[in-house]
């Protein structure tokens, strides 16, 4: 990531798999919000393999002029490696990334920086189960009920204090991620828990902040999915708990 005087403000990551429907909107609201920043930023795309239009969007907007810095996986590696391979990319002095499908929008970008730039900690992290978080539109009662006793699981199995661990919208220092990032190996679901404990280990800070947070349909989880989790369960208790 280079030397701390060669680096830009902010570095904000979007793992982008069969995303035509959203990417595109949610590229122009973060370039919008980021574009008065006056240390500079870049957007980052991590194209996992998508098969739909994504790419072609990408291209489009890349072709226009739109401060996009686009990185395409050579297969589809999952969320987490993509979310990796993107922040050791980035040249930020904050690091970060967002969903896609904008569940927690570009405008709280903004105090979550603010938290990392303040030094007090190395990471920020949203979390839907604060009190002042908001739940805008609610996924449907069986999938919320599943994934609530999914974290449960994980949390108890890895000893994690944090209650929501699955958000995916988190911003960390350079150190940081200089520092830990090479050391991860997850790359599908779990990977936020695998940063959450590598962070615990090694004694950074994570300030937990409250979102208005929005269900937006589309999901792919299946029962391999939930295999796939419980062998990266087992990885990281392997190589964090130890």
């Amino acid at each position: 990531m280079g030397e701390y005087k060669d680096k830009i403000g902010v570095s904000v990551v979007v793992p982008a798999f069969n995303e035509e429907a959203c990417i595109e909107k949610t590229l122009r609201s973060i370039g919008s919000f980021l574009k008065s920043s006056e240390e500079g930023y870049e957007i980052i795309v991590v194209d996992d393999c998508s098969y739909d239009g994504t790419s072609d969007i990408l291209g489009k907007m890349e072709g226009e002029g739109f401060p996009v810095v686009i990185i395409k996986n050579e297969e589809n590696r999952g969320k987490g490696f993509s979310v990796r391979r993107g922040c050791l990319a980035a040249r930020g002095k904050v690091v970060g990334f967002m969903d896609a499908d904008s569940s927690v929008v570009a405008e709280e970008i903004e105090k979550f920086v603010s938290v990392i730039k303040s030094g007090e900690f190395d990471l920020t992290i949203a979390s839907r189960k604060e009190e002042e978080s908001r739940i805008l539109k609610s996924q449907a009662w069986y999938r919320e009920k599943l994934g609530a006793a999914g974290n449960g699981l994980v949390r108890s199995l890895l000893k994690i204090d944090i209650k929501d661990t699955q958000c995916g919208f988190k911003f960390f220092s350079c150190r940081f991620v200089e520092d830990i990032f090479p050391q991860l190996s997850v790359d599908r679901w779990l990977f936020d828990v695998e940063i959450l404990k590598a962070a615990e280990k090694y004694k950074y800070g994570i300030k937990v902040l409250p979102v208005d947070w929005t269900h937006i349909d589309g999901s792919s989880v299946n029962l391999g999915s939930y295999l796939g989790a419980l062998r990266d369960v087992l990885k990281i208790r392997k190589k964090w708990l130890s």
